[in-house]
């Protein structure tokens, strides 16, 4: 019986863990559905809300289509305007530079200007001056160029050739001809750079010049013109500058000589005055014989020591040593005051001397100075001839066949450039703009 129980409530319980799992089966598969369907309600909560919020694969389509046509558009107006705005006016200005525009033709020379004088280098020159022309010679030709970038130059070329008239009028084309801009403060005479210009070499010292005109054999005429005036002002600032250095030398020679003439005449007039051709030869004579006679004087009083020591101070040769050491005393006094005191009206013999050192110091003075003046007017007068600039020509004016100006593709190219740079940072603006 108890086997039978023990068979029972093991068959109890396998049924009853069947059913368990049968339960948890159940349960699990249940989770499972329940899952699937709320991952399938959210797929489709999904897809709802992709559908409300992005488009229809329709309108993508048609959007896309739209802003295709849209960029063809832009594309096309930029074309359109980057063929009016550039490539047009860059074909108009060359077709006018090759149908109506003015050839010019260049002549070109090289000039330069140098003297006698041997020139010093530059031994003490800075980095970025080491092996320059000398000084003098490029201060020159840098002052030929402002010559002739002047107004001075272009009148007196205007009075010789009409060189001004002709680029200002009918023969040039009206876009470069050469006007007048009131409102701008510039007439036609400022606008003559570019057919007259000029560049010096710093480190040769040339001077190269480059005349555009109408015609090859105007061009020539026009550019020896300038060449003459250009050599004629610099000749006339070296011989104004020496001239001046010289006129300045002679001045101070003349004055000196004055000078020399005034003290020799005062000096002259001072010896007739006073009678005495030279008073140091009296003056000194005159203290030669006072020395002498202090010399005998003190030999007296010797003698007449020695007397009165052996008791003979009465005797007759000490009266008459006596009498000589007086008459000497008195002769010595009387030697000193010619020197010190005045007689006949005259100054006195020491005064006398003294006006006649002086005197004698001016005329020595002014003859050293006389000697400089007339050695600095040498000098100068050297340095005149040394130092005058020599303008030489060192390739004559030569024009070609060809005109030289205008120049078709650099101008096409740098029309093209200008307008092409200009375009593109408008357009760059522009879009920056608009977003």
């Amino acid at each position: 019986m108890g086997e039978m129980r023990e068979v029972a409530e093991e068959e109890r319980i396998a049924k009853w863990r069947a059913e368990r799992q049968a339960v948890a089966e159940r349960e699990r598969q249940e989770r499972i559905r329940q899952r699937q369907e709320e991952a399938r309600a959210a797929e489709l909560r999904r897809q709802k809300e992709a559908a409300r919020l992005l488009p229809d694969p329709r309108e993508i389509e048609e959007e896309r289509a739209r802003l295709l046509r849209r960029a063809r558009l832009r594309r096309g107006r930029t074309l359109v305007a980057f063929a009016v705005f550039v490539v047009l006016p860059t074909l108009l200005i060359t077709l006018y530079m090759a149908r109506i525009a003015t050839p010019l033709f260049e002549a070109r020379s090289v000039t330069a200007i140098s003297s006698a004088a041997p020139q010093e280098q530059a031994g003490n020159s800075g980095i970025f001056t080491g092996g320059l022309a000398a000084g003098p010679s490029l201060e020159k030709t840098f002052m030929a160029h402002e010559y002739l970038q002047s107004r001075a130059l272009l009148t007196k070329l205007e009075d010789d050739t009409g060189f001004v008239t002709r680029l200002s009028g009918p023969q040039m084309d009206p876009l470069r001809r050469a006007r007048s801009y009131p409102v701008l403060g510039l007439d036609r005479l400022d606008m003559m750079a570019r057919f007259l210009r000029a560049a010096v070499d710093i480190q040769s010292g040339l001077l190269t010049v480059n005349v555009s005109d109408v015609s090859p054999e105007q061009a020539r005429i026009t550019s020896d013109q300038v060449l003459v005036l250009l050599g004629q002002h610099i000749n006339a600032l070296s011989q104004e500058l020496f001239a001046r250095r010289v006129a300045q030398s002679e001045t101070a020679a003349a004055d000196a000589r004055r000078e020399l003439l005034q003290a020799q005449r005062a000096l002259t007039q001072l010896q007739i005055d006073s009678g005495e051709a030279d008073p140091r030869t009296r003056v000194d004579a005159i203290y030669a014989s006072v020395g002498q006679l202090r010399t005998e004087v003190e030999e007296t009083r010797s003698k007449i020591a020695t007397l009165e020591v052996a008791n003979r101070s009465q005797n007759y040769a000490v009266g008459r040593l006596r009498e000589l050491e007086s008459r000497l005393t008195q002769r010595i006094t009387d030697l000193r005051r010619q020197l010190f005191e005045s007689a006949n009206d005259t100054s006195p013999l020491n005064a006398l001397l003294l006006e006649h050192e002086l005197a004698t110091l001016r005329v020595e003075i002014a003859q050293e100075t006389l000697s400089g003046a007339i050695a600095a007017l040498s000098q100068a007068r050297k340095e005149a001839e040394l130092g005058r600039s020599q303008f030489q020509i060192v390739v004559p004016p030569r024009t070609a066949a060809v005109a030289t100006d205008p120049n078709l593709l650099r101008i096409a190219l740098l029309c093209f450039v200008t307008l092409a740079t200009a375009f593109g940072v408008a357009k760059l603006l522009r879009a920056g703009r608009v977003d």
